[in-house]
């Protein structure tokens, strides 16, 4: 089984991908909502790491009940 990180990391770096790829579009921002059963501690620690990862992008989160809303943009 995938763990939180492992899950929503995956997501960030495809919404990433896209980012990269779409970037002679003006595409500057991606959304995306991941459902998922992790408690808000585990997915706060991952999102932490995520971010840290990832100091060109500026990524945004909001947990709700079974889910994770995220929001990416390009610094």
């Amino acid at each position: 089984m995938e763990t939180s990180y492992e899950l929503l990391n995956r997501v960030v770096q495809a919404k990433i991908l896209i980012l990269k790829e779409e970037a002679h579009l003006s595409v500057k921002e991606q959304k995306a909502t991941v459902l998922l059963h992790y408690t808000k501690r585990t997915v706060d620690k991952s999102m932490k790491r995520i971010i840290a990862e990832n100091p060109d992008y500026h990524i945004i989160y909001r947990c709700e009940i079974n889910a994770v809303i995220l929001h990416i943009k390009v610094k």
